[in-house]
């Protein structure tokens, strides 16, 4: 899986020209772009063939694809490896829940050897399902925020019924990094349900 540098790094390194397919540099495109949110929108017309130029609007270039009736659709390339969502909000809120349902079972695990009945915010007791595991310290978000820093955006998500989605099996390295570099910065702390949501909120603002 190519980092956003080395996406970048590759569409510089393409000259200016037409890329027919089974030529190296047509599959490094399509390497690339067929994870895009929009790619089957994109291609929907089919392929012809990608073609590198300069943008006809803006002082850049531009990746297309020419479609067998002659017509074109222009395709971000540094946007590559986006997870697929509902828009940008919807990606990110996938992105979120699917990195946290990866390393449940370590939450869990604190829970289940932590749980003492008390909320470390408000002092009060609680029965143990209305107490949940909360970030302390490092924050979940900057958590996740530094790993997508240091090993890039995951390939895709896969749909896992009603479970929601989860990490593509194309990411399973991917997923085991996650789960390595998550316990070596996550504190946890126990929270009500009142608490966590206005810590939540308050992170949030």
């Amino acid at each position: 899986m190519l980092t956003t540098n080395e996406r970048i790094a590759l569409f510089k390194s393409i000259p200016n020209g037409i890329y027919r397919p089974a030529t190296v540099t047509y599959m490094e495109i399509m390497d690339v772009i067929q994870h895009h949110v929009s790619f089957e929108t994109k291609t929907a017309r089919g392929i012809e063939y990608f073609e590198m130029k300069p943008h006809p609007v803006y002082d850049n270039r531009g990746i297309y694809i020419v479609h067998p009736d002659g017509t074109e659709t222009d395709i971000s390339f540094r946007k590559g490896y986006p997870i697929r969502g509902g828009g940008r909000s919807g990606v990110k809120a996938t992105r979120s829940k699917v990195f946290r349902m990866a390393v449940l079972e370590q939450t869990n695990a604190y829970k289940v050897k932590n749980c003492t009945g008390d909320c470390a915010r408000c002092g009060d007791r609680f029965e143990y399902d209305e107490l949940q595991v909360d970030h302390c310290g490092t924050k979940f978000r900057d958590i996740m925020a530094e790993f997508i820093r240091n090993f890039g955006e995951p390939h895709a998500f896969d749909d896992n019924g009603d479970m929601g989605r989860n990490f593509s099996t194309l990411d399973d390295d991917y997923c085991e990094k996650w789960k390595t570099f998550h316990a070596s910065k996550a504190t946890y702390r126990m929270l009500c349900k009142t608490c966590n949501r206005a810590t939540s909120v308050s992170d949030s603002a």
